[in-house]
């Protein structure tokens, strides 16, 4: 089975407007509120694809209730704390870049992780994926969080990482099974290298990185593994909106990999998932049709 942990997830609220004009009161047209996080993200998109999947989610108890609410399609855990689940806002200009505007206010300690170890590990096993996906939330030492990681590698589970809080000799202890940074993460992941992205990837391949899947935008993906490289061009879309658009490709190569097909298929698949959750409002999940048609037209 597939399992999401998301310790910093989010309400994400989006407000769509003529024009976002900074130091002026601006009018919202539409506002759409849904209840996120990277790996609550990736469980909706596994859920579109057809793939069983479990969710965990540390959640505030201020607020929980209404997030739960928004996601009773999931195959949801919850571990409760104390505190308010944080909001994410992104203003979308009917010309012009998206903004987002993201609270950090969302602290836990270290106990919250042994309550998730008594959850999760004990459904682990060497045929799970666990994707770990977001910033490590303010109060977690990345100690405390690499050595949580660890636990769950020893299950034998697949580690699968999308986080921008781990540097290269995290990786390199790590070893995880996936990562997904984009172009401008995997430059500052190796100190700012001004190499080729095809060098770059091959250096996270050999400090033990199995698959390394850099996103490229609209150009689509760069994938390093298993002694093969490629790039595989994005279908041309008008993105609604972008946010939310790397969990779904991830979720489409895991979905890839789990069905059993090859590196370049699975690649496809995320490249196909993630152009597809562009055409959707906000931080909903890609829509099948979408995935099905973009998949033909690669």
């Amino acid at each position: 089975m597939i399992f999401t942990l998301t310790l910093n997830p989010a309400f994400d609220l989006h407000y769509e407007m003529d024009e976002f004009l900074p130091e002026s009161e601006n009018y919202v047209k539409t506002a759409v509120k849904s209840a996120g996080g990277k790996g609550i993200n990736v469980s909706k998109a596994l859920s579109v694809l057809g793939i069983e999947n479990r969710a965990f989610a540390v959640l505030g108890s201020e607020n929980s209730a209404e997030f739960l609410k928004e996601l009773p399609e999931l195959d949801l855990s919850v571990i409760e704390t104390e505190g308010r689940i944080r909001e994410n806002i992104t203003i979308h200009p009917k010309c012009g870049k998206e903004t987002r505007i993201s609270l950090d206010n969302f602290f836990l300690s270290a106990d919250i992780l042994r309550d998730v170890e008594k959850k999760l590990l004990p459904l682990l096993s060497e045929k799970s994926i666990v994707v770990f996906a977001g910033r490590c939330p303010k109060g977690l030492k990345k100690e405390e969080i690499i050595d949580f990681l660890l636990k769950i590698k020893s299950t034998g589970a697949r580690l699968a990482l999308d986080s921008n809080s781990f540097d290269l000799n995290d990786l390199s202890l790590l070893k995880p099974f996936l990562i997904k940074p984009n172009e401008e993460e995997i430059k500052a992941l190796l100190e700012n290298s001004a190499e080729e992205i095809s060098s770059c990837a091959k250096r996270l391949n050999d400090a033990g990185i199995e698959n390394v899947m850099i996103s490229l935008g609209s150009e689509g993906i760069f994938y390093s593994g298993c002694g093969e490289s490629f790039t595989v061009k994005a279908p041309k879309i008008t993105p609604v909106s972008t946010i939310g658009a790397g969990d779904s490709a991830l979720a489409g190569f895991i979905a890839g990999i789990y069905k059993g097909l090859s590196k370049k298929e699975a690649v496809c698949l995320a490249a196909a998932s993630g152009s597809a959750a562009c055409l959707s409002e906000g931080t909903l999940p890609p829509k099948k049709d979408d995935i099905e048609r973009l998949l033909k037209e690669m």
